[in-house]
C-alpha cells in the first residue's frame, strides 16, 4: 500500500538526475515530493512542506535566529501552522562536495530542532540532511533534561528515475523504521 501511494505521487523521471540540478530544483522537483508521500497524513494534519520563512518559533521569540531550513514536517491547526516536528536541508551534489559547509548546515538544522524541541514541548524531533538523493536522518531526544542526543537512524537514497525503483524497494523497511520513529516520538508532550 505504501509503496502505491509512493509511486503515485511521485511522478519520477524516466532519466537519472544531473547532478548539477540547484537546490531550489532538487526540493520541489524530487526531494519534497518524495518525502512528502510517506510522511504526510492528513488524520493528523502532519505535512511535509518547503519553507521560505523563518521557523514557527523564531517568528515568536526575538532571540532566535530568524533563518530557515529548506523543508519543515509541520503540523495544521486550522489554517495556520500550529507546530514543526522536523527539520530538513537538502543541497545539491555539487554542493555536498564541500564538507565544512555540509556540516554548517548540519549544525544549523541541529539549532532549530533543538529550539522546537524546548518551545513546543516535544518527545523527539526529526532531522534530515539530504544531499543530491541521498538522505541522512536524525532523531533528538532528550534523555535527561538539559541533555540532548541525536541518534543517527539511517542514510536512504531515494530513486531518481523509474529504473531506480527496485533499489529503493531495499530501503522501504529503513522508510518504515523512520516514519515509526517519527510518530512515535515526534509528539508535544501533554
Amino acid at each position: 500500500m505504501l509503496g502505491f501511494l509512493f509511486l503515485q505521487h511521485c511522478q519520477l523521471q524516466v532519466g537519472l538526475i544531473d547532478k548539477r540540478v540547484n537546490e531550489t530544483e532538487l526540493v520541489s522537483r524530487y526531494i519534497l515530493r518524495l518525502l512528502s508521500a510517506p510522511f504526510d497524513d492528513a488524520e493528523r494534519n502532519l505535512f511535509v512542506r518547503f519553507t521560505s520563512d523563518a521557523t514557527l518559533e523564531s517568528t515568536k521569540d526575538d532571540t532566535l535566529t530568524h533563518e530557515h531550513p529548506d523543508l519543515t514536517a509541520s503540523k495544521l491547526s486550522g489554517v495556520k501552522w500550529a507546530s514543526s516536528h522536523a527539520y530538513g536541508e537538502v543541497k545539491s551534489c555539487e554542493a555536498g562536495a564541500d564538507n565544512y559547509s555540509i556540516c554548517l548546515y548540519m549544525f544549523r538544522i541541529a539549532k532549530f530542532t533543538r529550539n522546537a524541541f524546548d518551545k513546543q514541548d516535544m518527545r523527539g524531533m526529526l532531522d534530515f540532511q539530504a544531499v543530491g538523493t541521498r538522505v541522512s536522518f536524525l532523531l533528538l531526544v532528550e534523555p535527561v533534561n538539559g541533555m540532548y542526543v541525536p541518534l543517527e537512524l539511517v542514510e536512504i537514497k531515494l530513486p531518481e528515475s523509474v529504473a531506480d525503483l527496485m533499489h529503493f524497494v531495499v530501503d522501504i523497511q529503513h522508510l518504515l523504521m523512520i516514519l515509526n520513529a517519527f510518530h512515535g516520538h515526534c509528539i508535544q508532550v501533554t
